[in-house]
């Protein structure tokens, strides 16, 4: 992903950055904790097809061409590499699960239009496409370091805010990232590729009934 000078790249972020902070006590500023402590919705975007009979459950609230948007910004965000990226993790589908039961309705209104805005930006920029998913990769990392650029001067030297009061507050490039990061590093691909998270009794099993444990 290009970047200005002296900014640390996207991608960066995602492989090097996210495993230290994710790895300790300075994970904090990523992950909320009430988010944290609830694996049960944390988790429930990993295996969405278990409740619809082995079909993919299909999104609550996204529309299909925002779910599209969103992935492809998370996949350039958390790019595949040798290892998973984002697009391997499920990212729309976990996002729409906080934004139907757990995020603050100020919240998913705030990331849903800033969402369109961003698509919108990407048709004004190149006419020619119908949207962000239509970008060439390059393309897409310019449009994604002008975000980057706006969310840093928005902030004005300001750690990104975890408060769920206050995600509507929070740039839309942050407020995405600090989403992907979170559904990448709670899903099996980044909890078995990147954290190296040994599986027992070697199965992923996110989240089971008191009863089945």
């Amino acid at each position: 992903m290009t970047r200005s000078p002296g900014q640390e790249p996207a991608e960066t972020l995602g492989r090097r950055r996210a495993l230290q902070v994710i790895g300790g006590a300075a994970a904090l500023p990523f992950l909320p904790a009430e988010l944290f402590a609830n694996p049960h919705i944390a988790h429930l975007h990993l295996h969405p097809q278990q409740e619809t009979g082995g079909e993919p459950q299909p999104l609550a609230v996204l529309t299909e061409h925002q779910g599209a948007t969103l992935n492809a910004i998370a996949e350039r965000i958390l790019p595949t590499t040798d290892t998973p990226g984002a697009g391997d993790a499920g990212i729309p589908a976990f996002v729409d699960r906080l934004l139907e039961g757990w995020l603050p309705d100020a919240a998913r209104d705030h990331l849903l239009a800033e969402l369109d805005r961003f698509d919108a930006r990407a048709r004004e920029s190149h006419p020619e496409v119908g949207g962000f998913v239509d970008l060439e990769d390059q393309a897409q990392d310019e449009l994604l370091t002008e975000a980057q650029d706006e969310a840093l001067a928005r902030r004005d030297g300001r750690a990104f805010s975890r408060n769920v009061n206050r995600l509507h507050e929070q740039p839309f490039f942050d407020l995405v990232k600090w989403l992907t990061l979170f559904g990448y590093y709670t899903s099996e691909a980044g909890m078995k590729s990147e954290l190296g998270y040994r599986i027992v009794p070697g199965r992923w099993d996110p989240c089971v009934d008191i009863e089945d444990a």
